[in-house]
């Protein structure tokens, strides 16, 4: 399980539910880095709570690190007192299993399971770092500038690629 810096415990001892940054709950998976040759940053643009209640995070998730060189982990949007938190200490939007920040993967990807939450991978993606207009990412800074590029949408906003395709350059993955 990764460290936890100094601005990330200052970070969680001002915030009402620290648990929902920390990971290292039952069912999470660790890798060594080293040794991968994919890593995909799977963020869900709402709580911890919201999203670990979704099922098809938790299959997709397994799925995803059956295989060895592939290794998935987890990002949701944080409550407004830990975005506050993670703002003024120039902490970025991490991972909970490695706790590297989104820019740090070959892959991020969004699960979206309804329109409400089009804001929130923009913020999702201002507090990771990551422009939000392709035009405005140097795609040779960082593995996550030149890669990303998925979106993986759920069921319920299939039709609606439109309304975040050409600002944010996503590509959709739907049907599952």
């Amino acid at each position: 399980m990764a460290e936890f810096s100094p601005k990330l415990k200052e970070a969680l001892s001002l915030v009402q539910k620290p648990g929902r940054y920390t990971g290292g709950e039952p069912g999470c998976t660790y890798k060594d880095k080293a040794n991968v040759d994919v890593r995909m940053a799977f963020c869900f643009p709402d709580t911890y709570e919201i999203g670990m209640s979704f099922l098809g995070e938790k299959i997709l998730y397994e799925l995803l690190n059956r295989h060895e060189n592939w290794w998935c982990e987890r990002a949701f949007m944080p409550w407004v007192d830990m975005k506050e938190q993670m703002e003024r200490l120039h902490i970025p939007l991490y991972c909970l299993e490695s706790k590297d920040p989104l820019t740090d993967f070959d892959i991020v990807g969004f699960s979206l399971e309804y329109e409400l939450c089009y804001t929130n991978i923009l913020a999702m993606l201002d507090l990771a770092g990551i422009p939000l207009r392709a035009a405005d990412r140097d795609e040779r800074r960082t593995k996550a500038y030149s890669t990303f590029a998925s979106l993986l949408k759920g069921w319920n906003v299939g039709a609606s690629k439109r309304k975040l395709g050409s600002r944010v350059k996503l590509n959709a993955f739907s049907g599952w």
